[in-house]
């Protein structure tokens, strides 16, 4: 686990950031239906797996 105070936020930042980037490449860029498959497929990955993760695995920064 990352041991830093704001280690839950970067976490979660990156993968809401990866989602939206996610999400603008399969509404602007024109794909085939395959891509659009697996970009699928990557969004439910970050939603099932990556977003619990972000929340729940990492720890609440330490009290002072």
């Amino acid at each position: 686990m990352i041991n830093h105070p704001a280690a839950k936020a970067i976490v979660a930042g990156l993968t809401v950031g990866a989602t939206a980037a996610l999400v603008a490449a399969q509404t602007a860029i024109p794909m085939s239906s395959t891509a659009h498959g697996w970009i699928s497929v990557g969004l439910a990955f970050l939603g099932a797996v990556a977003t619990p993760v972000a929340v729940y695995a990492q720890p609440n920064a330490p009290k002072e």
